[in-house]
């Protein structure tokens, strides 16, 4: 499973920002093998423990870890597609303390997984991509749509589609 070229998605750059701004962290990437892209992790012992917990099982479907040294503390949610254990997103250092914000973060994370499954399993199938793009802007250039459909309208429609 190739997710590299995923990564760049709207929503996984959304929520990197969000990470990044609420919590003053990095929303970092590690793929299956437990070789981390797109960041520079601070402790790699942890992230391997990390990788070793989410390769070895189905779950969990998160993980809140403390680190082998303060300001280590790390937590990740795996990416699963089709049942394979593709790699995961982790934050690292002190995401704040136990309780709803770190809950939060969990679920941001999850999220980050998630889409990065669904994109990666709905452009895998042959000619699902191009079949849903096309399903979602086959009207999405109908001016008449957007607005009514008096005479004024519809000649101003006509202008526009010139």
């Amino acid at each position: 499973m190739d997710f590299e070229k995923h990564l760049n998605l709207h929503t996984l750059l959304i929520l990197r920002d969000i990470i990044r701004k609420w919590w003053g962290a990095e929303l970092t990437w590690a793929d299956r093998e437990g070789v981390v892209r797109g960041g520079v992790p601070r402790c790699s012992v942890s992230v391997r423990a990390l990788h070793e917990k989410f390769r070895s099982s189905p779950g969990p479907w998160r993980a809140d870890m403390d680190g082998c040294h303060p300001g280590s503390d790390i937590l990740g949610a795996p990416v699963h597609v089709q049942g394979q254990f593709g790699g995961f997103f982790f934050v690292e250092g002190q995401p704040g303390p136990e309780g709803s914000d770190r809950e939060k973060l969990a679920h941001l994370l999850e999220l980050a997984a998630d889409e990065l499954a669904r994109a990666s399993t709905t452009l895998a199938q042959p000619d699902t991509g191009a079949r849903a793009a096309a399903e979602v802007f086959a009207g999405a250039h109908r001016f008449e749509d957007i607005v009514g459909t008096s005479a004024p309208m519809r000649e101003l429609f006509r202008m526009l589609e010139k």
